[in-house]
Order: C-alpha cells, then sequence, then structure tokens
C-alpha cells in the first residue's frame, strides 16, 4: 500500500512539473499592469527602456535560471513587460515567443534604431493634394526599375567591365562610372523611401480611393522592397491599410515572409526562396508548421504553395522545410 502511494505522488508530482513547464502564462504579477504592443512600440520610439532596477522572473515567478538566461541571451525567449502606478516598467516575465512576438520584437528593434536624417529626407517637400500623383508615379518608377533589373546580367556586366566601386555619401551612391545601373537603381528607391516618409508624416493615412489601385501599390512596393529596417518600422502602415481594405491580405503575408527572413526566422505563407549556394538551386525558406501551410496561405488569398512553385519551376518537397 505504501510503495502504490508513494507510486502516485511521484506520478502527481511529475504531473505537476510537466504542467508548470507548459504553461508559460501561469505567472503574473501583482499591482502592476502588462503593457500593450502598442505601448510598447510607442515606448521605443521614444527610445524607452525598462528601469535598471526592474526584476526578470520566469513563467512561475521565479527569479531567471542561467539555462533561462542563457536562452534569453541567444534571443529563444521573450518576455512581457509589467509596469507600477508610474507607468514604470520593473518586472519582465520571460516565456517562449509566438509568431506574433517574433513580429512585434523586429518592429520594436527598428523603432529604437530609428532611421538617420539622410534617410529621413528631411529637404523633401510633398504636398498632401498631390499624394496620388506622387504615389502612382512612384508605382511606374517601380515598374521601370523592374524592367531595368531584367535587362541586368550581373555576371557579365562585370566581364564587359562594368564596375560594382561605389561610395555613399548621405546614403546617395555615387558611382565611378556613369552608367552603373546599380547606383541609380538604389537612389531612385532613396528617393521614393523619402517621399513615402513625408506623405506618411505630414498626409493622412493613403486609400485606395483617394489614390487608386496604383497609388496603394506604390506605397506597399516601396516598404516592401526597402532595407529590413525600414519594412519594420513601417509594417504598422501596411496593416493598417489591409485593415481598412485598401491593400490585399496577400500583401501583409508577403510583407511578414520578408520581415520573417530579415530576421532569421521562419515565415509563415510560404513566400520567400532561397537559393543553395552549391547547387545554385532555388528551393522554399523554412516554413513555420509546414503541415498547415495551405491552410494559411488561403486564409490570406494566396494559390495553394504547389501552384506557386510550379509556376516558378520549383519542387515543393515538404521534408524540405521541416528543418
Amino acid at each position: 500500500m505504501l510503495q502504490r502511494n508513494l507510486l502516485a505522488l511521484f506520478v502527481l508530482a511529475l504531473m505537476l512539473i510537466a504542467a508548470c513547464q507548459t504553461n508559460t502564462r501561469h505567472y503574473q504579477p501583482e499591482n502592476l499592469r502588462k503593457l500593450s504592443e502598442e505601448e510598447i512600440l510607442a515606448r521605443a520610439h521614444q527610445k524607452r527602456s525598462f528601469s535598471p532596477y526592474a526584476v526578470f522572473k520566469d513563467s512561475l515567478g521565479l527569479p531567471l535560471s542561467d539555462e533561462y538566461k542563457e536562452k534569453l541571451d541567444r534571443g529563444e525567449l521573450t518576455y512581457d513587460y509589467y509596469a507600477n502606478a508610474q507607468n514604470e516598467v520593473v518586472e519582465l516575465v520571460v516565456r517562449v515567443p509566438t509568431y506574433e512576438d517574433d513580429l512585434l520584437n523586429i518592429q520594436r528593434k527598428a523603432a529604437i534604431a530609428g532611421l538617420s536624417a539622410w534617410e529621413r529626407g528631411d529637404s523633401v517637400e510633398v504636398g498632401c493634394r498631390a499624394k496620388k500623383r506622387i504615389l502612382t508615379m512612384i508605382y511606374k518608377r517601380k515598374k521601370e526599375a523592374q524592367a531595368i533589373r531584367d535587362t541586368i546580367n550581373a555576371e557579365s556586366y562585370v566581364q564587359e567591365g562594368g564596375s560594382y566601386s561605389i561610395r555613399y555619401v548621405d546614403g546617395r551612391i555615387l558611382h565611378l562610372q556613369d552608367d552603373n545601373p546599380y547606383a541609380m537603381l538604389h537612389n531612385m528607391s532613396l528617393e521614393n523611401e523619402e517621399l513615402v516618409i513625408k506623405l506618411l508624416e505630414e498626409c493622412s493615412l493613403p486609400s485606395k480611393r483617394e489614390v487608386g489601385e496604383a497609388g496603394m501599390k506604390g506605397l506597399f512596393f516601396t516598404i516592401h522592397e526597402s532595407s529590413p529596417r525600414f519594412r519594420a518600422l513601417y509594417y504598422a502602415v501596411v496593416k493598417q491599410c489591409v485593415d481598412n481594405g485598401d491593400l490585399k491580405k496577400k500583401n501583409l503575408a508577403i510583407l511578414e515572409d520578408r520581415m520573417m527572413r530579415d530576421y532569421s526566422k521562419k515565415q509563415m505563407y510560404g513566400s520567400q526562396l532561397k537559393k543553395d549556394r552549391e547547387t545554385e538551386i532555388w528551393t522554399l525558406y523554412s516554413v513555420h508548421d509546414p503541415e498547415n501551410l495551405d491552410k494559411r496561405r488561403k486564409k490570406m488569398g494566396l494559390e495553394p504553395i504547389e501552384e506557386y512553385l510550379k509556376s516558378l519551376d520549383i519542387e515543393y518537397d515538404l521534408a524540405g522545410v521541416l528543418d
């Protein structure tokens, strides 16, 4: 009887330990308020951090173990912010991150870094009444830039005497060869970004009714095809436009996938590819939960993954994206 009771107690203890380990939201500090995503991003834009006296705790409310600290340093864990009545963050509860946490952290890091003066294009002037004309012009520029890229063969360009030797002044490329197409494309992209920043800062958020489909495409492609930091900073703009019905859900899916790849995270919707350096074969970039990939793609207005990859002459092997 005694052995049976001890065995039962042992099993119960194991069950309690397992439940505690899997319950990442078990502990919630008393008399403290959890910050929302909007508050976290607002603090990041204001370059506000948490108090140097803030305490880190695990999901059980205990001080962090060395293992937790190491995982936190490697970016394998995240934390929730808890503030006191004075709105000071005094406690951070560490837990396993979700996909939404990864998106938030990418935006937070970009907000802390911000943009330099030359990236912002502070000298650029725009008129809100010309919003449609400016965004439509940007979209036309994007199409022209893509046409130029399609005509460039990088390997033959170098063999024929083309040069990649370039130098930057205030972010713009001053190339050593007047016919360097890469410099021209870079500077064109930078000008588009400056115009979009000014429009978003000085005018209301564009709508499809106001600027037309071409104008909304100009806004989206400027954000999507910019630098990783720019994409993360203006992700919220694209999301708001999708929520308003002015951009399609697939625009948001493609942007999120690219942001995930920017920061070496698994993509959610399977829009990003990678090229094997040895075989030079294009394959699908790592995907989160590949078994349910097509369900997520359908929800965002994307075709099945096999159809998408077939259109690019790429074979889809589920085993290849499980790593």
